[in-house]
């Protein structure tokens, strides 16, 4: 009975060496398993040095920079229009005409008014100086003689308010035939033979080509970035010629109530044609960094204590750095405060890191 409990005790000890080290290898095993889990796979890139810009874009349009919108001067029946819209016409050029019949009459009248006026004021000039002979001869009163100045003085007053309503009638006569303000083109023609009009009634749209305004609308919360002779670069589908270089030259004072944009607007020579009531492309250089650190967005994450980026040391760890961020640009974000020029930081995958927590860098 004792050799058999000796014997199944040897046979223990002997057994016991070969089941205890695939136990503690499996431990090994598992706990090199659990480690390898821990392990966040990352993309990562080197905080670099670049020249970043902070261009604020708008969608505008091309409006003109002259647009007179030409009117009559004087009422009548419309008898003659020479231009069509598109017709290019240029200062001073007869653009319509306005019946004068009734214009010549009144210019006619004026004028035998003065002829008249003119010949009793002559009269009475010479009543004048024939009376005062006879009074420094004695032979007529004073009285005599203030009465033929003053007659005399009411005729001269009477010429002159005559002569301006002559030069009223002529330029009356001269406002029936329509004239261009401008050298450009006729837009729009509002009339046609035949209308009767009012002073003041829209004949023509005309558009001067040599220079055209730009108009961008920006939201409000720019209006606090955006200065007269900030940098502005323009273009226009309508007329592929490149990008046009300018400044900003005036903000409207007021914003609109229902989009909230104000007008940012520049006035530049149209060597490029373009049409008027285009869209346009534009934007408008705010601020610029000739020197700034700068990681991909993805970089920055938003956490409880502010913004972090995930440093990554030599011993494989990302290490939690709060930063401040500046500029956004073209998916890199500036870096004002944190960082120094050729850390390496966690991009992709970011997000899930936190502090001290181990890495596997991707390609």
């Amino acid at each position: 009975m004792r050799h058999g409990f000796l014997a199944m005790a040897l046979l223990a000890l002997s057994l016991a060496p070969a089941t205890a080290a695939p136990a503690a290898q499996r431990t090994e095993r598992t706990a090199a398993g659990t480690q390898a889990v821990r392990r966040v796979p990352v993309t990562v890139e080197r905080v670099r040095v670049r020249t970043v810009e902070d261009w604020r874009i708008s969608v505008g349009q091309v409006e003109a920079w002259r647009n007179p919108l030409v009117s009559s001067e004087v009422a009548g029946k419309l008898v003659e229009v020479r231009v069509g819209e598109g017709d290019t016409v240029k200062v001073g050029e007869v653009l319509a005409r306005i019946e004068d019949t009734d214009y010549l009459l009144a210019r006619d009248a004026a004028r035998a008014d003065v002829a008249r006026i003119r010949a009793l004021l002559g009269a009475s000039g010479l009543r004048v100086r024939r009376v005062r002979r006879l009074v420094r001869r004695g032979s007529a009163p004073q009285a005599q003689l203030d009465d033929a100045t003053a007659e005399h003085d009411s005729l001269r007053a009477q010429l002159q308010a005559a002569e301006a309503r002559l030069r009223q009638a002529e330029r009356n006569l001269a406002r029936t035939r329509i004239v261009s303000p401008v050298d450009g083109r006729v837009s729009r023609r509002l009339v046609s033979p035949g209308n009767l009009l009012d002073i003041g009634t829209p004949l023509f749209k005309l558009t001067a080509p040599g220079h055209v305004k730009v108009r961008l609308p920006y939201p409000e919360r720019d209006l606090a970035v955006i200065r007269p002779g900030q940098p502005m670069e323009i273009s226009t589908p309508s007329s592929p010629g490149g990008v046009v270089r300018t400044t900003v030259q005036r903000i409207s004072p007021d914003i609109d109530p229902a989009s909230r944009n104000a007008s940012v607007l520049a006035i530049l020579p149209n060597k490029h044609g373009w049409r008027v009531g285009a869209s346009v492309d534009g934007r408008v250089l705010v601020a610029r960094r000739d020197h700034a650190l700068v990681v991909p967005e993805q970089a920055v994450v938003l956490r409880p204590e502010g913004h972090v980026v995930f440093v990554i040391g030599k011993d494989g760890r990302a290490h939690a750095r709060r930063v401040r961020p500046g500029l956004r640009v073209n998916g890199m974000i500036e870096i004002a405060e944190g960082l120094r020029e050729g850390e390496t930081v966690a991009v992709d995958g970011a997000g899930f890191l936190g502090d001290g927590v181990a890495v596997e860098i991707g390609k």
